[in-house]
């Protein structure tokens, strides 16, 4: 059994001194970082740049010309329209009496 532990011991002591011999020569991790962008295959690139020429519009650029949303929700109907625009009246109306008190 001690000479099992003893070789397990020597085996580990042999591959952590591998292992930070391998470590000095690998370049800084800075260096490998900026060189991925080097590496990548023109197919790798042509990829890319057809991911990011799919990327959808900002919500603000679906709204039309009267800043209503016609994108990605249901409509709403006729009735609620009618139903907003008079609550903005009166509290236009109210606001009015407001500053007439």
């Amino acid at each position: 059994m001690d000479d099992d532990l003893d070789k397990f011991i020597e085996e580990r002591k042999a591959k952590l001194a591998k292992d930070k011999a391998e470590l000095k020569h690998d370049p800084p991790y800075m260096e490998m970082k900026g060189k991925t962008s080097e590496q990548l295959s023109e197919n790798s690139k042509m990829l890319i740049s057809m991911a990011k020429e799919n990327i959808p519009p900002n919500s603000q650029q679906t709204k039309g010309s009267l800043g209503i949303d016609y994108g990605l929700s249901l409509p709403l109907g006729e009735d609620y329209e009618r139903k907003k625009h008079k609550l903005k009246e009166e509290l236009r109306q109210d606001y009015r009496r407001y500053l007439t008190q």
